[in-house]
Formats: C-alpha cells, sequence, structure tokens
C-alpha cells in the first residue's frame, strides 16, 4: 500500500519550487520519514535549499538537526543522491516515504 501523498514528482515540484501559485499551495519546508529516517528540506530566505538529517529524542527535548547538504536550486536537490545513494527524486517519490509535515 502506498504512504506516500505525493502522486507525481510534478505535484512535489510545485509546491517547493519557491514560487507562489494562487493555483495550488506552496511551502517552505517539508518534514519526511524515509526508512525509519526522518529528514527535513527546507528553502532559506537566502535562497538555498538545506536538507537535515533529524535525530529523534525520546525525552522532550527539540530533536537535534544534522545539517547533510546545502543547494542552490530544487532541481539540484532532486538530483542529489545524499540519502542511501539515491537520487532525492526517487526517495520523495518512494511508496513508503511518509510526509509528516509541511510548512
Amino acid at each position: 500500500m502506498r504512504k506516500n501523498e505525493y502522486k507525481t514528482l510534478d505535484d512535489f515540484y510545485k509546491e517547493y519550487c519557491g514560487k507562489h501559485s494562487d493555483d495550488y499551495e506552496t511551502y517552505i519546508g517539508i518534514d519526511f520519514e524515509y526508512k525509519n529516517n526522518n529528514y527535513r528540506l527546507c528553502l532559506e530566505p537566502i535562497g538555498k535549499y538545506y536538507l537535515y538529517r533529524v535525530k529523534k529524542n525520546t525525552s522532550d527535548e527539540m530533536p537535534d538537526f544534522e545539517n547533510i547538504g546545502i543547494f542552490e536550486s530544487l532541481d539540484k536537490v532532486l538530483e542529489s543522491k545524499i540519502i542511501d545513494s539515491k537520487q532525492f527524486r526517487e526517495i520523495i517519490m518512494d511508496d513508503d516515504t511518509i510526509i509528516l509535515g509541511k510548512d
């Protein structure tokens, strides 16, 4: 059974390309789980995309964010192979990737 809410890569791209649209919601951050690991991708005000591995804490403390990549564009993110040596475009579209939150 597919857990991922994205049906096409274009759906993801429209939401995170950094361009506002009246036709669909746009976001600057996404939290997702892939193979029991949590990650965060966000578009920073300086116009770069940051990819973090989020280390889960068992206490009430804030989670730790490990920066694992900085990218000039969303296209560069999609081409990257930082997680499991797979292109990000494959990971974000994987049936088992779970979207945990968007902002």
